[in-house]
């Protein structure tokens, strides 16, 4: 483990002790490398102004982010380092590989979705790679079912990101429940309007999923949760 990412290690302990209620220090943390004090010490500065920024500047929703927030902005530490083109970013999600954002393009005034590769796998070249070949290979997909990419960039360290439309809506696994709660207390007629529409999204996702299949594209995490 080189450097930087044993100093990665130290800022994601620093994290999840600071997220349980902890007050961590510096050097607490580096009682067994005190060689990595002071580039612990600049890191958390520079941490500390990121959330500074986030809680004063008018662009960030997330003024006083927590738990999985505060590790998504705090880990990535972008919203001052990108683009004057995008503000008001604000937390959305994140899982395995990547952080999502919900940003407004300034320049074509629309929001839309910036997923930025995760921190603590940014010098794992094969999680690299495969936030690459994401981006790209969703970017090659073009069909009415899949969320259009936009662009692909990088931050001023080099991390990766990519730009998709902003989607919502009501996932399907969401639709499937609401309907089996509803069935029993709707006429018959309603009833199967209901079924025909969540059928009808049904097929549509199937569809979606046969066009990828046609150009030998696999989704490997396909569930009705990660359908809107």
């Amino acid at each position: 483990m080189n450097t930087s990412q044993r100093l990665d290690d130290l800022l994601d302990r620093w994290e999840d002790s600071q997220a349980s209620g902890g007050t961590p220090s510096a050097e607490a943390m580096c009682a067994d490398c005190p060689e990595l004090l002071e580039p612990l010490r600049r890191r958390l500065a520079a941490l500390q102004a990121v959330d500074d920024r986030l809680r004063t500047q008018s662009w960030a929703v997330v003024s006083q982010p927590v738990g999985d927030a505060a590790e998504a902005v705090l880990e990535e530490g972008v919203v001052p380092e990108l683009d004057t083109r995008f503000d008001q970013l604000r937390f959305l999600a994140h899982g395995g590989l990547g952080t999502v954002f919900v940003a407004r393009d300034t320049k074509l005034h629309r929001e839309l979705v910036l997923k930025f590769i995760r921190r603590k796998i940014a010098h794992d070249e094969p999680s690299v790679d495969r936030f690459l070949v994401e981006a790209e290979v969703t970017g090659r997909l073009d069909h009415p079912g899949i969320v259009p990419v936009y662009g692909l960039g990088r931050l001023p360290d080099g991390r990766p990101f990519y730009a998709m439309r902003y989607i919502q809506g009501e996932s399907l696994d969401d639709a499937a429940v609401q309907y089996h709660a509803d069935a029993g207390k709707l006429d018959d007629g309603t009833r199967r309007m209901a079924l025909r529409k969540l059928l009808t999204h049904f097929v549509a996702a199937c569809q979606t999923i046969a066009y990828a299949h046609r150009r030998g594209i696999v989704h490997r995490d396909m569930k009705p949760a990660h359908i809107l």
